[in-house]
């Protein structure tokens, strides 16, 4: 495999924009940009839209993980499949066994309960 650098967006722009640069270059679809931009914007007014989410840490996200580990069955399943992939509610809904690659590792994925 080549040693192609990694892409890096211009660390003069705002936030919002570096992101919008980072999806562009990686082809995402107009819609997907925007659902990722307004999730962002959410994610910085629920900690008062004054900290960098680069200055958010573990301590910010443990509510997610409680809320993730008291979920159980097929809702705590989708919940933490769509939460850990990214992916859609509906893509969710329609996942299918032959979608899923089970060969692939998961440095992440310790809890066998799902």
């Amino acid at each position: 495999m080549e040693n192609i650098p990694k892409f890096r967006p211009n660390p003069n722009l705002k936030l919002m924009d570096q992101v919008r640069e980072v999806l562009r270059y990686h082809h995402y679809a107009y819609r997907t940009e925007q659902t990722y931009c307004q999730w962002i914007l959410r994610y910085i007014h629920y900690f008062g839209g004054k900290t960098h989410p680069r200055l958010l840490g573990e301590k910010d996200i443990e509510e997610v993980h409680r809320v993730l580990s008291v979920m159980e069955g097929k809702t705590g399943l989708m919940a933490k499949l769509i939460y850990g992939s990214g992916l859609r509610l509906m893509e969710c809904i329609r996942l299918r066994v032959q979608d899923m690659d089970f060969g692939q590792s998961c440095r992440n994925c310790s809890d066998t309960r799902m």
